[in-house]
């Protein structure tokens, strides 16, 4: 059985959108590319978290393998 593909989620996502009003542009731009930001998920879990709030994207990472 093949592995699943594997990405590079970011918590905070790379364009927040009106989901992360706590971060502007400026402080977006600071924090989204910090290693405490990333986590690696599955192709398939990734795309299902988006650019969701932390809370909606927690079932995909505790999915994860």
């Amino acid at each position: 059985m093949p592995s699943p593909e594997i990405t590079i989620e970011h918590v905070l996502p790379e364009n927040p959108s009106d989901n992360w009003p706590e971060f502007n542009d400026v402080a977006a731009a600071a924090e989204v590319y910090r290693i405490g930001n990333i986590t690696l998920l599955e192709e398939g879990l990734n795309c299902e978290a988006g650019n969701h709030t932390y809370e909606v994207k927690a079932p995909s990472y505790r999915a994860a393998p």
